[in-house]
C-alpha cells in the first residue's frame, strides 16, 4: 500500500509540492497502518513451536500468538535451527492468557502496545520488538569524546585513518551508497532477518534529508541518510563499503556518527534520533550506542510488543533469559529484565552489579525474576533499598 501510495503522489505532484505533504501523509498512514495492525492483533493464529536451544540441545515448547514476523527476533536466538510448528486455531487475544498451556515452557503473544494493561495484569513481561537511541547534543563535543576510552580510541583511529566527509542530496551517490554500502551492510549483519528498506524509499527520504558519506583516502567507505525531521532529525540506514567489518573494527561507524554530531551542532539542533536497536541489554550495537553517551526511549515509530509468560522454567529458557538481558516496557516505563541462576550467591550483589553493568540513561531500574518465580523491583537511584521489594511473577 505504502508503495503505491508513493508511486501515485511521486508521478502526480511536483518536487515542491511533494516536499510539502508528505510528512502529512506519513502520518496519515502510521496511522492508518497501526490502526489494522490492532485490529488484526484482536483475532490471533495461534502455534505450538517445538525444537531444541541452548548449548545442550535442551527441547523447548512455546505457544505462539501472531504470525511470527515481531517474535522472529527472539526466536532465532533461542531456537537452534527452525523449530516444528503445529497450528491450533485462530483465538480471541484476550482468551490466550486463560488457554491450558500446562505443556509448554512459554507462552509469546505479538501485539500492539495498546494491549499492555491487560497482560500486565495476567503477568505477562511486555517485550519492545525495538527501543529507540536519542542522544543530547547541547554539550561540547568535546564532552563526547572524552566519554569513556573506548571513544578516545575510537577518535584515535579517526586520526590514523584519516577519515573526512561530506553532505551532499545526490541521487547517483545515493545509488552508489545503497548498492556498495547498505545492501552488503545490513545483510551481512541481519542475516535471514534482514528487513530491507527499497531504493525509491530512500529517494523519498532524501527529497527531505541529506546523504552524509565518510571518505579515506579519497575513496567512500561508509554512509547514512539523515532525515531532517522537526525538531529532532532521525538518523537512519547507515552502510559500510561491501559490508566490511574490518572497517567498522578501524572507526567507520564511529567516524559516522562524530560527523553527523558535528553536522547537527553546525544545524543548531539540540538532540538527534539514532535510531533504533534490538532490546538485548548487551547487543554489540545497543553497547556502542551505550558508549557514546545516547539514553533509550519508548519508540513513538514502532508500537509492536512480545508480551511473554514463562510457564515452566527448564535449563534451556534459564540459560538463554541469564545470558541475554532485555528491555522490558513496564507500563510506559523501560526497565531491565534480569533472570538469575539459582547459584547466584547474594541476590544484593547481583541487583548491584546489574546496575553497573546495564544501567543506561532512560532505564528506570531493573526487574529480577528468580527461579522460584519471585519478582523483585529495584530502582535506578537506590537499587538496595529495593532488594526487599517482591512481587511474584506467575509461572504458570
Amino acid at each position: 500500500m505504502r508503495k503505491i501510495i508513493s508511486k501515485l503522489y511521486r508521478g502526480l505532484l511536483p518536487e515542491k509540492v511533494q516536499k510539502v505533504i508528505r510528512p502529512f501523509i506519513d502520518k496519515a498512514y502510521a496511522f492508518v497502518h497501526r490502526l489494522y495492525s490492532i485490529y488484526a492483533d484482536i483475532y490471533q493464529p495461534v502455534s505450538i513451536l517445538k525444537g531444541k536451544g541452548g548449548q545442550n540441545g535442551t527441547n523447548l515448547s512455546l505457544l505462539i500468538a501472531g504470525k511470527r514476523k515481531d517474535s522472529a527476533f527472539l526466536l532465532n536466538k533461542i531456537y537452534h535451527e527452525e523449530p516444528e510448528a503445529t497450528k491450533l486455531k485462530r483465538m480471541l487475544v484476550w482468551k490466550i492468557p486463560f488457554f491450558n498451556r500446562a505443556e509448554v515452557n512459554a507462552t509469546l503473544i505479538e501485539a500492539d502496545r495498546c494491549f499492555s494493561p491487560f497482560f500486565a495484569r495476567q503477568g505477562f513481561f511486555a517485550i519492545p520488538e525495538w527501543v529507540l537511541f536519542t542522544m543530547d547534543i547541547s554539550i561540547p563535543i568535546e564532552k563526547v569524546i572524552r566519554l569513556c576510552e573506548s571513544n578516545r580510541n575510537n577518535f584515535r583511529r579517526m586520526g590514523k585513518y584519516s577519515y573526512e566527509y561530506e553532505v551532499c542530496f545526490d541521487k547517483g551517490k545515493l545509488h552508489l551508497f545503497y548498492h556498495t554500502m547498505y545492501l552488503p551492510y545490513i545483510c551481512s549483519r541481519h542475516g535471514k532477518l534482514t528487513v530491507l528498506t527499497t531504493l525509491n524509499q530512500m529517494e523519498d527520504i532524501l527529497q527531505r534529508g541529506e546523504l552524509l558519506l565518510v571518505k579515506r583516502g579519497g575513496e567512500y567507505v561508509a554512509g547514512q541518510l539523515i532525515y531532517k525531521a522537526s525538531p529532532v532529525p532521525i538518523v537512519s540506514y547507515l552502510g559500510v563499503k561491501d559490508g566490511n567489518f574490518d572497517l567498522v573494527k578501524q572507526g567507520a561507524v564511529f567516524a559516522l556518527y562524530y560527523y553527523t554530531i558535528l553536522w547537527a551542532k553546525e544545524k543548531g539542533y539540540t538532540k538527534l534520533d539514532f535510531g533504533h536497536c534490538r532490546p538485548f541489554l548487551n547487543d554489540g550495537v545497543f553497547l556502542f550506542k551505550k558508549r557514546l553517551g545516547m539514553k533509550i526511549q519508548r519508540s513513538p515509530r514502532y508500537h509492536r510488543m512480545l508480551y511473554l509468560s514463562i510457564n515452566r522454567l527448564n535449563p534451556c529458557l534459564e540459560q538463554f533469559f541469564t545470558n541475554n538481558p532485555l528491555v522490558h516496557d513496564d507500563m510506559g516505563v523501560l526497565k531491565g529484565l534480569l533472570f538469575v541462576q539459582k547459584d547466584d550467591p547474594s541476590i544484593k550483589e547481583v541487583v548491584g552489579a546489574s546496575n553497573r553493568k546495564h544501567s543506561i540513561p532512560g532505564l528506570a531500574g531493573f526487574t529480577v525474576v528468580l527461579p522460584d518465580g519471585t519478582k523483585i523491583e529495584t530502582s535506578k537511584r537506590n537499587p538496595k533499598e529495593d532488594v526487599g521489594k517482591k512481587g511474584y511473577y506467575s509461572l504458570k
